[in-house]
């Protein structure tokens, strides 16, 4: 299920049911083995071979609190499946399979503390690797009015003070542990907050209805945590953001001056609602609904998405879905009846007219947005020109935009014909070097 319509329509409407999309925001079904959080936390960080190749690896709550891995050097994204010796084995793909690429080990230091790899890849000879970046990670809570934020702060070694980055959820029930993406900045001498979303985790508050300004409000709560520890370079603090993120993270970075920078990965460029639309022409067509009847549900969806955003009570849309009833492609979209939530009938109210380029407009700090030339969640093409104007417009004197060769979550080599992800294994090219090159010449990275 795409991640714009589940996050919106399934709350409005319990028994949508459409075709599923693993690599989207959600986690895929039928995951691995569960990872021992413990053993996951205690494993998670970069290795470096003797050759200079550097993996690393890290829990990933939407692949079920898995371990990922990604290889640097080639963007191979694995995932890793725990064996009962304690050992891991390499799935080659991003699913958990029946075949192994190679087994990994570990060792520990004097101090009890994991200090190396053993990747032993089959039929091949062993080598090992030496856990480089050392990093502490701390368990933190802070506030947003009546809500408590909990989540996890990765901190370089040494004294510091150190730039920092809040990372900004994606949609749905969002969690702490987010695979490389921490990893990426522990690389560069950057400690990350990650916490889980209001309603989720071992957060409080409500996701399913919140506004995007008080999502906004969390990631600046986390800011003005940051902010505050001796630990932290309170003028080097950036916000992360992803997918839903692009629009919470400009408008978090346009309500304060502490954000020193703003880095958003397929974030759209057109209203929730105008994407929303876009992904249901989509979802229709893996329907299998022809052009006549696809046209007739994004009627029925700006029908009923256009009563949430007005005003309308949940009644109202539910007199709305009946008048199409009737048509063929209703009952396959709603076999046991369109029904609605208050929840999800609140959130598209207070968010679907909500574009990121207003807010682009307000935003003067460095910006660097990422698109996917074959995002199948975001309209690239309507996107890309609107967030780069919006940013002329602003006069802001610091930002680039740039389309990859990538689909929604940055693999390179989805297939543009199949929904099948069973063998997609790469990490789009381009992406961590060169947002790691933007930090280093703009002074946010340490290293």
């Amino acid at each position: 299920m795409n991640p714009l319509r589940h996050f919106a329509l399934a709350t409005i409407a319990a028994t949508l049911a459409l075709a599923s999309n693993a690599h989207a925001d959600e986690p895929a079904t039928g995951g691995p083995p569960k990872t021992d959080a413990n053993v996951a936390m205690a494993v998670a960080g970069t290795y470096r071979f003797a050759d200079g190749r550097e993996v690393t690896l890290a829990p990933f709550d939407e692949w079920g609190g898995a371990l990922a891995l990604l290889d640097f050097a080639t963007r191979d994204e694995r995932l890793l499946v725990p064996d009962p010796d304690g050992s891991f084995h390499v799935s080659p793909t991003t699913i958990p399979t029946d075949q192994v690429q190679a087994t990994l080990a570990f060792g520990r230091d004097a101090n009890g503390k994991v200090a190396t790899l053993t990747w032993t890849p089959v039929g091949g000879a062993a080598q090992v690797a030496q856990h480089v970046y050392p990093t502490r990670h701390e368990t933190v809570e802070f506030r947003n009015g009546d809500v408590v934020l909990k989540g996890e702060l990765s901190i370089p070694e040494g004294p510091g003070p150190h730039p920092a980055v809040v990372l900004v959820h994606g949609s749905g029930a969002a969690t702490r542990h987010v695979g490389f993406f921490t990893s990426a900045y522990e690389r560069l001498g950057i400690a990350t907050l990650s916490f889980d979303k209001r309603g989720a985790g071992e957060s409080t508050g409500n996701w399913k209805s919140a506004p995007f300004t008080d999502l906004a409000g969390d990631v600046l709560a986390g800011v003005a945590m940051l902010k505050a520890r001796p630990d932290i370079d309170g003028k080097r603090i950036g916000l992360d953001g992803s997918s839903q993120g692009g629009w919470v993270g400009a408008i978090a970075a346009s309500m304060s001056p502490d954000v020193a920078w703003l880095q958003v990965r397929v974030g759209s460029g057109v209203s929730v609602v105008e994407n929303m639309l876009w992904e249901d022409v989509a979802a229709m067509r893996d329907e299998g609904l022809d052009a006549a009847q696809t046209q007739e549900v994004v009627a029925f969806d700006r029908e009923i998405y256009g009563l949430a955003m007005a005003g309308a009570t949940r009644e109202a849309g539910n007199a709305a879905a009946a008048k199409y009833a009737d048509r063929p492609w209703f009952k396959t979209l709603y076999p046991k009846g369109f029904s609605t939530s208050e929840n999800g009938w609140a959130w598209l109210r207070a968010n679907g007219a909500i574009e990121s380029v207003d807010y682009l407009r307000k935003v003067r700090c460095p910006v660097n947005w990422y698109f996917g030339a074959i995002d199948g969640n975001v309209p690239t093409a309507r996107s890309a020109p609107r967030v780069l104007q919006a940013l002329i417009d602003a006069g802001n004197p610091d930002f680039a935009v740039t389309v990859l060769p990538s689909d929604h979550s940055f693999f390179a080599d989805v297939p543009r014909d199949s929904s099948d992800k069973s063998k997609v294994t790469k990490y789009v090219p381009g992406f961590l070097e060169a947002n790691a090159a933007w930090l280093r010449a703009r002074g946010f990275a340490a290293r």
